[in-house]
């Protein structure tokens, strides 16, 4: 099975794997005598329109603080201020974060797209890594708060443990990542043994050359990540834009339940949505599809039959699937639009 064949088959599965859950949770839901169709359901979200309206715009909020991220972090590391270009950074990374297991194909996505707009890849990965490890830091800060002050809104040990499993692993990447880099002694042998085993299997041919470019680029990498961090104020604001950044996307279950009737306290959402989250985290599918709706339709106990279905039918569509169509649009546009404008500078 080639590449292309093996990525098209994932992409078929990961499809299937959506719609098997979405008709499981469908079943069970209408099975219930409360029940609503989606027309009721639509009337129901025109009669709440303004928490609509917010659940709609917050993932766009989100996106955009992202963006700001990027701008800091490419303004700092070249000198250049490209917000357009941040922005686009930004959803390039949530749509492979959401399509690729473990959200694991964001950030090289991210460095492959800022070297085609002309940024060194050392600059990059810099700029890359250490966005998503500030965005993992603060995923956790927030998820350990709420389950040392908050512990008590969620009363499944499963979720519970499945959330606290899920902190740790959140973190654990962004730290081994900055440990790995930032160790060069360390580094240098581990990347040498690794050379050697692909020599040995015939998949390179000078190991020698290959680690001194390999070297080079850690050099660089380094060099960028370190200057990154030694800013205490841009340290602070990616925290403080990481922070804002999780507050928008916990906040969208708020809205979509106000939206679909429901009367509840923001605090407990929040508390809520922290423990999804989190409980989802190391789930290895694409967007941690499945576990996602499963996790959402047992912790929101206020919810009933087809109103808990719609209900997580537009969350996940606002909280996940808006990410993927932007990410798409923004693939097309250079793809297509830019392929344009650039056959008619040259005729």
């Amino acid at each position: 099975m080639t590449t292309k064949q093996r990525k098209t088959f994932l992409n078929v599965l990961f499809v299937l794997l959506n719609v098997i859950v979405i008709v499981i949770i469908a079943n069970n839901a209408f099975r219930a005598d409360t029940a609503i169709d989606l027309k009721r359901m639509v009337t129901l979200w025109l009669t709440h329109w303004e928490y609509a309206l917010i659940a709609i715009m917050l993932p766009i909020i989100a996106l955009i603080v992202e963006g700001i991220k990027y701008y800091q972090l490419i303004d700092l590391t070249t000198g250049k201020k490209r917000f357009i270009l941040a922005l686009k950074t930004a959803s390039i990374g949530k749509y492979y974060d959401n399509v690729t297991p473990l959200g694991s194909g964001g950030q090289a996505a991210q460095v492959y797209y800022l070297f085609k707009n002309r940024v060194s890849t050392g600059k990059a990965s810099g700029i890359t890594v250490s966005a998503f490890s500030m965005m993992q830091v603060a995923f956790s800060l927030m998820a350990w708060i709420v389950f040392i002050f908050f512990d008590d809104y969620v009363t499944l040990p499963g979720i519970k443990i499945a959330a606290y499993i899920g902190s740790v692993f959140a973190v654990f990447i962004p730290i081994l990542v900055i440990l790995f880099s930032l160790s060069s002694k360390g580094t240098s042998k581990i990347i040498f043994s690794v050379l050697k085993i692909l020599r040995f299997l015939r998949l390179i041919k000078n190991p020698i050359n290959t680690m001194k470019r390999i070297i080079t680029f850690l050099k660089r990498f380094k060099h960028n990540l370190r200057l990154i961090f030694q800013q205490k104020n841009v340290m602070i604001r990616m925290f403080v834009l990481s922070f804002l950044y999780h507050l928008a996307i916990f906040s969208i279950p708020y809205f979509v339940v106000k939206a679909s009737g429901v009367d509840v306290q923001y605090i407990e959402i929040i508390v809520l949505s922290v423990f999804v989250y989190n409980a989802i985290a190391f789930i290895p599918t694409p967007g941690n599809s499945g576990g996602a709706e499963i996790s959402f339709t047992i912790i929101f106990s206020m919810l009933t039959g087809g109103l808990l279905f719609w209900t997580m039918l537009f969350w996940r569509f606002v909280s996940y699937y808006f990410f993927i169509i932007v990410g798409l649009f923004v693939m097309m546009y250079d793809t297509l639009i830019k392929k344009q404008q650039t056959i008619s500078i040259q005729d």
